[in-house]
Order: structure tokens, then C-alpha cells, then sequence
């Protein structure tokens, strides 16, 4: 009965060890239920990480299909910063969210190994009192059900806990697969971006190319307006000094002119007035009419000759207004034509030179993108060379293991053929070391058998007999270094400073 009572008061006080457990469990996942949904829960965890990966992909998807529609450099870098920026916050966020879980469920995990164990031993203390008391079975069997049902709680809350370590598994997978889409993405923006820097320094190019020539042609056109000028200004002013001589020639002619007219008038009336003396003889008057008609036949040639000047004057007058005329206009519209091709070569340059400008912010905004991919590149390069230092360091380490490995080989296989030969050299203890040709019928080194075109051939060394190209080491010995042939044992050891004749490489020397 003492028995009984004491392993019922053990029963008792684990079963209240096992419920404190028990209750501080739940608790425990109390405080994890309402640590994980901060949303609404209605599905626990999962929807909570599901809900934030959502909105993240969907932010992410939002910039960058507003950075993808313009594919300017500005738009571009904003894009690569923002899908660094969305990359980090997601492996914050599934890191913050994952960690602590799988740190729960172990720790869940282990204290249900612990009550699991401390069950057991309640079933074993019972199976032993079922054995000593069978009249306390059903109070036992009660026990055991509470313990079952205990841990039936128990390992549903550990398999809903797996569930939720299942689920952020596989949602870190999906977002470790939309990082490198990401990443993927931000490389073919590079791609374009680079394909567009390119195509804008052609474009920058062609203009400069062409602002050039159009430049060359508007001073072209600009000397050619000032020669033009020129020769139209030169040709008005010899226009209007041949005009202005035709001028004054004309008005001294009407001048003459009218002198002679006066004249004229003077002398007629001189002779109307005169009293007429006709002469007494008719031989006189005879004379003074051939007088008279001389003198009226001189009058009236000279006013042909002047009325005939005077035609001929006022005719190139007339003429000479028509081609002055005719060639004002010519050149007039000469001048339009060429005011016309300056203004719109003018407008021209005035684009291009816009265009220039333009080109000119874009070609900054290219030179500072140009930095910043410079330092970022600089920021890989220095990555990049400290893993290379790592990987050397990786690779000197590997090499020296692989040379200790080697050298620790090489010692065994010298350790390995030393001892054959040192069985040998017991075992040749009694013999001469010069061997005949008449007792060696194979090489000891190739195991070849000797021919006739397959000579024998002795070390100078050991007197052992070889084939020719077993005995290609040569040695020089003696106060005259003369050259000899030795087996490859002893090239090693006369010789130090090569390689073993087991090994491929000379030993190496200590640092």
C-alpha cells in the first residue's frame, strides 16, 4: 500500500509537472498567434506572409513597369535603385519573419521531445503499476487517456507548426525566385540602357557633324551675300556715275542747243531789224545771197547735227535707265533669295543649336550616370578582387596541401624504394657491384629484355647493367669532370638538387 501511495503521489506530481508544461505551451503559442498575424487572422502566419509578399510583388511590379515605358537613363537608375531597395526590404521582412518562426518550432519541437519522454515514463510507471495493482487499472487507464489527449494536442500544434515552416519555406522560395527575376530584369535594363547610350552617342555625333556643316555653309552663304552686295553696290554706283554723266552731257548739249537756237533767234532777228542795204550792183547782191545761203545751210546742218545728238543722247539715256532698271531688280531679287536661304539657315542653326544644348544636358546626364556605373563598377571590382584574394588563398592552401600530400607520397615511395634497394644492397652484400653482361638478360628498370639492337649499358655509379634510355642521366666526375652515364638512383643521389626519380618536380625549397 506505501508502494502504491508513493508512486500515486509521483504519478500525481508529474502529471501537474506535465500540465504546467502543457499550459505554458499554449500560452507560448498564444503569444506566437498574436505575434504573426498583425493583419486580421484568419489563417494564421501564412496569410500574413502571403499578404506581405503580395504587396511587396506588387509594388515592385508597379515601379518597374513605370520605369520600364520610359527607358531614359534617369528612369533607368531609378529603377536599379528601387529593385535594390525592394530586394532588401524583402529578405528583411521574409528573414524577420522566418527566423523567429524556425527558432519557435525548434524550441517547440524539443519540449515536445520532452514531455514525449516524460509520457513514456508515465506509461512505463503505469505499465508497472498495472503489474503490481491490478485493481488500479481504470484509474490508470484514465491517466493514460489524459496523456494521449494531452499529446495528441501536442503533436497537432507541432504539425500546424511544420505547416507554418512548410509555408514560409515555400513563399522564401518564391521570393528567392522573384529576386533573380529581379535580378534578371535589372540586367537586361543595363543591356538597354547601355544599347540607348550608344545609339545616343551616334545621334550626339551626327548632329555635332551636321551643325558643322551647317555652319560651314551659312558663312559660305554669308561671303557669298557680301560679294554679291558688293558687286550690286559697285555696279549701282557706276550705274549712277555713267547716269550722272549721261546727265550733265545732255544738259550741255541743251545748252549748246539753245545757245544755237539763240543764236539763231538773235541773228534773225539782228537781220530783221537791220535795215535792208540792197546792193547797188546786181554782182553784189548776187554775191550776198550765196552769203545768206550759206549761212542758212551751215544753221540748218548744225541743228540736224544737234537734234540728231540729242536723239541719240535721250535713246541712250532711255537705255541705259532699262538696264539700270532691269539689273536693280535682278539683283533685288538676287538679294531676297539669298535673305530667304540666310533666314532659313538661320533657323536651322537655331534648331540645331537647340538640338546641341539638348545634347549637351543629355551627355552630362550620361557623364554622371557614367560615374555612378563607374563606382558601382569599382564596388564590384573591389568585390571581385577580394574574392579572387579569397580564392587565391583557397587555391595556395589547396596547393600546399596537395604539394604536403605529395612530398608526404613522395616520402613513402622513397622510404618504399630505399628499403628495396637496401634489401638489395644486403642481398648483393657477398657480390661484386660490377655485374657481366653474361647474367642480366632483362633491364631492371623497364624489365625489357636485351637484343641485339637493345645494348647493355653499365652505370658508372653502381656497375648495374640498364638499357639506353633507362640510363639517360648523365653525371660529371673527376678532377676533369668527364661525363657519365648513372641509373636513375643514383642521379638521385649524386645530384641534390633534383627531383627524385619517383617524383615530377624538383623538391621544394622552404620559404
Amino acid at each position: 500500500m506505501e508502494e502504491s501511495s508513493c508512486s500515486r503521489k509521483q504519478l500525481d506530481t508529474e502529471l501537474a509537472k506535465l500540465k504546467i508544461t502543457l499550459s505554458k505551451l499554449q500560452e507560448e503559442n498564444a503569444l506566437i498567434k498574436s505575434q504573426l498575424p498583425r493583419d486580421p487572422p484568419i489563417d494564421g502566419p501564412q496569410i500574413s506572409l502571403s499578404t506581405v509578399t503580395k504587396t511587396i510583388a506588387r509594388k515592385v511590379v508597379s515601379q518597374l513597369g513605370a520605369d520600364a515605358l520610359s527607358l531614359g537613363p534617369d528612369n533607368l537608375e531609378e529603377s536599379m535603385r528601387k529593385v535594390k531597395r525592394y530586394a532588401q526590404e524583402d529578405a528583411e521582412v521574409l528573414r524577420s519573419l522566418v527566423v523567429p518562426l524556425e527558432e519557435e518550432i525548434k524550441a517547440l519541437k524539443e519540449k515536445l521531445r520532452a514531455t514525449d519522454d516524460e509520457l513514456q515514463k508515465c506509461k512505463e510507471i503505469q505499465l508497472q503499476k498495472k503489474q503490481q495493482e491490478p485493481g488500479s487499472s481504470e484509474s490508470v487507464c484514465d491517466m493514460c487517456a489524459n496523456y494521449e489527449a494531452q499529446l495528441v494536442k501536442m503533436q497537432a500544434a507541432a504539425k500546424e507548426l511544420e505547416k507554418q515552416q512548410l509555408d514560409s519555406e515555400r513563399m522564401l522560395q518564391v521570393q528567392k525566385e522573384d529576386l533573380a527575376k529581379e535580378v534578371e530584369f535589372r540586367k537586361e535594363m543595363e543591356e538597354k540602357w547601355n544599347e540607348k547610350k550608344e545609339e545616343h552617342k551616334i545621334k550626339v555625333a551626327e548632329l555635332t557633324v551636321t551643325s558643322q556643316m551647317l555652319q560651314q555653309t551659312l558663312t559660305e552663304a554669308k561671303k557669298t551675300f557680301e560679294q554679291v552686295q558688293r558687286s550690286v553696290n559697285d555696279e549701282l554706283v557706276k550705274l549712277t556715275r555713267g547716269r550722272e554723266e549721261v546727265q550733265r552731257h545732255l544738259i550741255a548739249l541743251q545748252k549748246e542747243n539753245e545757245n544755237l537756237v539763240g543764236k539763231h533767234s538773235k541773228h534773225s532777228q539782228q537781220l530783221q531789224s537791220e535795215s535792208i542795204n540792197m546792193p547797188n550792183n546786181v554782182e553784189e547782191l548776187h554775191v550776198s545771197l550765196l552769203k545768206m545761203r550759206e549761212d542758212l545751210i551751215t544753221a540748218k546742218v548744225a541743228q540736224e547735227v544737234a537734234q540728231e545728238k540729242e536723239e541719240t543722247l535721250r535713246y541712250e539715256v532711255t537705255l541705259l535707265h532699262e538696264q539700270m532698271e532691269q539689273e536693280s531688280r535682278v539683283k533685288e531679287q538676287e538679294i531676297l533669295v539669298l535673305k530667304n536661304e540666310i533666314s532659313g539657315l538661320r533657323t536651322q542653326l537655331d534648331k540645331y543649336i537647340r538640338d546641341h544644348r539638348s545634347l549637351a544636358e543629355r551627355e552630362e546626364k550620361l557623364e554622371r550616370l557614367e560615374k555612378q556605373l563607374d563606382a558601382v563598377l569599382k564596388e564590384n571590382k573591389q568585390a571581385e578582387l577580394k574574392v579572387a584574394e579569397l580564392r587565391q588563398r583557397v587555391t595556395s592552401l589547396q596547393q600546399e596541401l596537395d604539394t604536403s600530400e605529395a612530398v608526404q607520397k613522395d616520402f613513402v615511395r622513397l622510404s618504399q624504394s630505399l628499403q628495396v634497394q637496401l634489401e638489395r644492397i644486403r642481398q648483393a652484400g657477398s657480390e661484386v657491384r660490377w655485374q657481366h653482361e653474361e647474367d642480366i638478360e632483362e633491364c631492371p628498370s623497364c624489365h625489357t629484355t636485351f637484343t641485339v639492337t637493345k645494348k647493355k649499358v653499365h652505370c658508372r655509379h653502381c656497375g648495374h647493367i640498364f638499357c639506353q634510355s633507362c640510363l639517360s642521366h648523365i653525371v660529371k666526375s673527376g678532377p676533369k669532370q668527364r661525363p657519365s652515364r648513372v641509373c636513375d638512383v643514383c642521379h638521385t643521389l649524386l645530384v641534390q638538387d633534383t627531383a627524385p626519380y619517383f617524383s615530377q618536380e624538383p623538391p621544394h625549397t622552404p620559404d
